[in-house]
């Protein structure tokens, strides 16, 4: 569903959610191992018709499958991982601190623009050249720009292997 009536946000990597313009939760979704889009029927039946038809027109036959973070999260009340991405920044925040609390030594730079574009982050759900270009531009100025100051390295005594066990 892209429509600027629409937003879309990924929770974790097979749980997201469906806003109206004005940010008010519509439904809830999943993404089950075959890439294929599940939503509960009574949820759908909830939504206006217009919605319901735009559903319709892009149903495909199931394949019974409901294994997702989504059925996780509504059935088994599993609390998700979140997105790879957000593991991933938790990740560097985790070692950032530890190396911080070792050595007194701060890793990263700009961490008021980091934290801006951090929230930008989110799966690309169009396969379009723009999107990928939006979240390798994102991911880059976090992962290149943002985290390491070479020069502060060289300060640490510690063999580099025993660095990255921090």
């Amino acid at each position: 569903m892209h429509h600027p009536s629409y937003g879309i946000d990924i929770a974790a990597n097979t749980y997201g959610f469906i806003y109206n313009s004005n940010g008010e939760h519509m439904i809830s979704f999943g993404i089950n191992e075959n890439d294929k889009v599940i939503m509960w029927l009574l949820d759908i039946q909830n939504l206006n018709v217009n919605e319901q038809y735009y559903l319709r027109s892009e149903n495909v036959p199931s394949d019974h499958s409901i294994s997702s973070e989504f059925y996780e999260a509504q059935i088994e009340v599993k609390w998700a991982d979140g997105g790879l991405e957000k593991q991933l920044l938790n990740k560097r925040v985790d070692f950032n601190e530890k190396v911080l609390l070792q050595y007194n030594l701060s890793l990263s730079q700009l961490d008021t623009e980091t934290i801006r574009i951090s929230k930008k982050i989110q799966k690309v759900i169009l396969n379009t050249l723009e999107s990928k270009k939006f979240y390798q531009k994102n991911n880059s100025s976090i992962w290149i720009y943002g985290i390491f100051k070479l020069p502060h390295l060289r300060k640490i005594q510690t063999p580099r292997k025993e660095l990255f066990h921090v």
